[in-house]
């Protein structure tokens, strides 16, 4: 192996067990004699593949392919030997990875030299949310403009153009078929990725000596090769190392990845950063506060210099303002915004059945929000028809629809929990909108804010 590829392998190594099948996806470009690469993505995946059947993502044009094929894991290293020689199979195809130049009549084949960068990597999709991608970088010396010729490229862009489902080009069809943003001013790319299927959840807790975060990984990580350790700063000053005792987790369900909730115990500590470790190789790291230091957080801070003790907020919450169905909503879109939500208070003509709205864009989630300083009649069903109106118009996320009020849960007539239930519309009461204050004040801000208010929807069972 060349040195690039060598030392991807070598890398790649402790986490070999957890990739089940190759993707190959690549833009071809017909020559006389052999198809000739324009941009070629390969990742290993941690789901198992079964369809091994090379699918054309194009109608084949007059000189231009896009294929997908996917391999076995086990096949990788034949992939890897063929990219040193400077070609790849793709069903029947051999596409040269190289650089093709005729010297004397005779063709000289110059493979790529891929160079192995290590975890620094572009945006790709579906990749970026992962904090280890090993990958491998190979190019061309010649632009893809010279290796086309300007004509050509012309002609095969205009064909594309005139497909059924057109596309505007090259650098486009790279862009949404690959995940490139290709210029044609660049250099023929090859690009082998191996993102390791596992992080640190967002958001953890540091309180009182206790401390709890999750772990996201796809199921072929196995628990036995995770290890987390520690350096933490108790108050004393002295520097505390140490690996966390993972015990018995929970365990749930979140899309295709498993969320493993530890909990354990750094006393005294008023900071820690964590790092996760899979078969003795770092992955990723956290950093965890404790409740006196995450009152630094700037929207705390900032608020504080007005509101001191949140002696405002607090009356406003209550519904004890001086203008109070007014200073209600004021005070739960301030809490939101200090719970880490991005708030807009709809005010004035815009303002029909929600008042805010308030986005959680790490998790996919709006949360849309009803105020009212007593009675919930009729809320739910306009407020949920409200939200699915949001939620069409916001794709890829998920709209909470929510009606906060002062009332307490026993006060909510039993037909209006019904109606909630049946809109699976969260009703936020004057005891949650309490507990959410006394989380403000300490730090302890719940670690899935969606799953927190999706949780207060009411049971359709009574």
């Amino acid at each position: 192996m060349s040195d690039g590829i060598l030392q991807f392998w070598e890398a790649i190594r402790p986490f070999h067990r957890l990739w089940k099948s190759v993707n190959i996806r690549s833009i071809l470009l017909e020559s006389p004699d052999h198809w000739m690469n324009i941009a070629t993505v390969i990742t290993l995946g941690h789901a198992e593949i079964n369809q091994l059947i090379p699918q054309y993502f194009l109608p084949h044009t007059r000189n231009l392919l896009a294929i997908e094929e996917n391999k076995k894991m086990d096949e990788f290293k034949g992939v890897l030997d063929d990219i040193k020689r400077g070609e790849i199979h793709l069903g029947s195809k051999n596409v040269k990875l190289a650089d093709v130049r005729k010297r004397n009549g005779k063709e000289e084949v110059i493979p790529y030299s891929p160079r192995f960068l290590g975890r620094s990597y572009p945006w790709m999709e579906g990749l970026s949310s992962f904090p280890r991608v090993l990958w491998l970088n190979g190019e061309a010396s010649d632009s893809i403009q010279d290796m086309i010729g300007h004509d050509k490229l012309e002609d095969i862009s205009d064909e594309l153009r005139s497909l059924e489902r057109p596309w505007d080009g090259i650098d486009e069809l790279a862009k949404h078929y690959l995940g490139l943003d290709l210029n044609l001013r660049d250099r023929a790319v090859l690009r082998v990725m191996a993102p390791v299927p596992m992080r640190f959840g967002k958001k953890g807790i540091l309180s009182k000596g206790n401390l709890r975060f999750s772990i996201e990984m796809a199921d072929v990580v196995e628990m036995k090769e995770i290890n987390v350790s520690t350096i933490s700063y108790p108050e004393t000053g002295f520097i505390d190392r140490r690996m966390v005792d993972i015990g018995e987790p929970t365990v749930n369900r979140m899309g295709s990845m498993n969320v493993v909730e530890i909990v354990g115990a750094l006393e005294n500590a008023s900071y820690a950063k964590l790092f996760l470790s899979y078969s003795g190789t770092f992955v990723d790291s956290l950093e965890l506060y404790s409740p006196a230091v995450e009152a630094e957080d700037p929207r705390f801070r900032s608020y504080e210099v007005f509101d001191k003790e949140l002696g405002i907020l607090q009356k406003q919450l209550l519904g004890e303002g001086s203008a109070q169905s007014e200073d209600f909503e004021k005070g739960v879109a301030t809490l939101l915004h200090l719970l880490g939500l991005s708030v807009i208070r709809l005010t004035g003509p815009i303002e029909r059945e929600i008042d805010i709205l308030a986005a959680i864009p790490e998790e996919h989630a709006i949360l849309a929000a009803e105020c009212t300083l007593g009675n919930v009649k009729h809320k739910s069903g306009t407020v949920s028809t409200r939200a699915n109106k949001v939620a069409d118009a916001v794709s890829g996320y998920h709209v909470i629809p929510s009606v906060w009020t002062t009332l307490s849960g026993t006060e909510i007539p039993r037909t209006e929990s019904e109606a909630a239930a049946k809109d699976k519309v969260a009703l936020i009461t004057s005891e949650r909108i309490k507990e959410l204050f006394e989380n403000v004040k300490t730090g302890r801000i719940p670690e899935n804010m969606s799953k927190y208010f999706s949780s207060l929807v009411p049971s359709s069972i009574f």
